[in-house]
């Protein structure tokens, strides 16, 4: 256990807590909304399970789990300016079909051909898909969807007043941190190191999903109606606190760091 597969674990299970959560909330109330969000929390579980599995010895030969990763990387910048979109009610019906396109070839080349991944690379403490010649292309395409989904959400934040400004800027500002912390994933297929992205940068993404949780528990973001118990919130919040710490230190035998999340 390292900072990389301790992190993925940490992203696995908290973006899917939130996306069952969201996907519960959608049945009574059939709204896409809910769904196409519960789509892209449940993309990014998806992503963080199979990278959780790329330690120091990891080894894929067919490329499985390489492959069935960056499904969820493919993925993910969709189904977030989907939800963008859809959260800002914005018809965008020919943006949408382009970028799911483009995802559609995407994945055709990580399955059926190796110009995406073309195997595995191994470090002292973690390893990851190696890149093939279009990696570069899928870089450019998931960042590129990334900032047209945080530029929107900028954009109607600066307009919107009220309550309606405060879930946009919950929700823009957890999507910078948890991106800005997902990118070490893609700068060590580059072998880049920049601290402290490189290694702790995949913290930022349950941070994200935390974020999230308290714009839906505070602002009512996605417009949820939920009933939280001040026991349960008190559960959570200290299991929370003391908890992940206490397991981090123990996981990774670095206990400064450990008491410096606790103290965050």
């Amino acid at each position: 256990m390292n900072h990389f597969v301790f992190s993925a674990s940490v992203t696995t299970v908290t973006t899917f807590l939130l996306g069952v959560y969201v996907l519960f909330s959608y049945f009574p109330t059939k709204k896409k909304l809910y769904l196409i969000y519960s789509f892209y929390s449940l993309s990014i579980s998806f992503w963080a399970f199979f990278v959780s599995f790329f330690n120091a010895d990891f080894r894929d030969p067919s490329l499985i789990f390489g492959r069935l990763l960056h499904l969820g990387a493919i993925l993910i910048p969709i189904l977030f300016v989907h939800f963008v979109l859809e959260f800002l009610e914005l018809r965008k019906k020919v943006l949408l079909f382009v970028i799911y396109a483009f995802g559609g070839v995407f994945i055709y080349l990580v399955f059926f051909t190796k110009l995406l991944i073309t195997g595995v690379t191994r470090r002292s403490v973690y390893s990851y898909p190696s890149a093939g010649p279009l990696y570069l292309p899928f870089f450019i395409f998931f960042v590129s969807l990334i900032v047209i989904g945080i530029l929107l959400l900028f954009i109607h934040m600066r307009r919107a007043r009220g309550n309606r400004k405060n879930q946009i800027k919950y929700l823009l500002f957890g999507s910078i941190l948890g991106y800005s912390g997902g990118l070490k994933n893609f700068l060590v297929v580059a072998d880049i190191e920049i601290f402290p992205i490189y290694p702790y940068g995949t913290y930022a993404i349950p941070v994200y999903v935390f974020i999230v949780a308290y714009a839906i528990l505070r602002y009512r973001l996605l417009d949820i109606k939920i009933a939280v118990t001040r026991a349960g919130l008190f559960i959570v919040v200290y299991a929370f606190i003391l908890g992940l710490p206490f397991w981090m230190g123990y996981a990774t035998q670095q206990w400064p760091l450990s008491l410096a999340v606790m103290a965050v």
